[in-house]
């Protein structure tokens, strides 16, 4: 069963997987470090569902990875999580668990406080695994996440874990921006920063 890590030495250990990956840098300035090349945009929202962990469960079993980190960024693990429950919005999840087990974490109150769930306030997140070819990073403020990956192959094989459903799911960081843009008639000055977010995001030169 995935619990919330306590351990602080276990903590820096992830922190540590955390930071080979990605800086830190604001999520609209691309803070991935620069082995990763290729991108992909997908709604924030989709890290909390079904059909997202079947898919990465199922891309882990391909890349012999048995297990996979969620990684709160924001707020703090560290100055806000550990501080008022003593424990960190860290947490290591089995490729085999369920759904249900994944559910019940990110749901779980982390101490007398329901609104600090995982699936309510965390507002920038990472998940990683052993393999350090993709990482996941998403803002619910921008309302995106994005895969990051350092190959073309490895992101091939992302999207093939998918099947079908990688294709209404998974699509550039600017298409992404302008779905968000149809729904929610962005501000001139909204308009401007996703272009920027965007830019931010095509993919590096190889």
């Amino acid at each position: 069963m995935a619990k919330l890590i306590q351990n602080k030495f276990e903590f820096e250990i992830y922190k540590e997987m955390l930071f080979e990956r990605i800086s830190d840098d604001e999520f609209e300035k691309n803070p991935f470090k620069g082995h990763f090349k290729h991108f992909l945009g997908f709604e924030f929202e989709f890290n909390y569902h079904e059909l997202f962990f079947e898919g990465i469960k199922s891309f882990l079993q391909k890349i012999d990875n048995a297990s996979v980190v969620f990684y709160t960024i924001d707020p703090s693990p560290e100055k806000y999580f550990y501080r008022h429950f003593g424990k960190y919005s860290v947490f290591e999840i089995s490729s085999n668990a369920s759904d249900e087990e994944l559910n019940e974490i990110m749901t779980q109150d982390p101490g007398n406080s329901p609104a600090d769930s995982l699936d309510t306030n965390a507002n920038e997140i990472s998940w990683f695994s052993k393999s350090d070819d993709w990482s996941i990073l998403g803002s619910r403020e921008w309302e995106i996440a994005v895969v990051g990956f350092t190959n073309k192959e490895i992101k091939k094989e992302f999207l093939n874990s998918f099947n079908e459903d990688a294709k209404t799911m998974f699509t550039t960081v600017q298409i992404q921006a302008d779905i968000l843009h149809e729904m929610l008639y962005f501000s001139e000055d909204a308009i401007e920063a996703y272009k920027n977010l965007a830019e931010n995001y095509r993919d590096r030169a190889t």
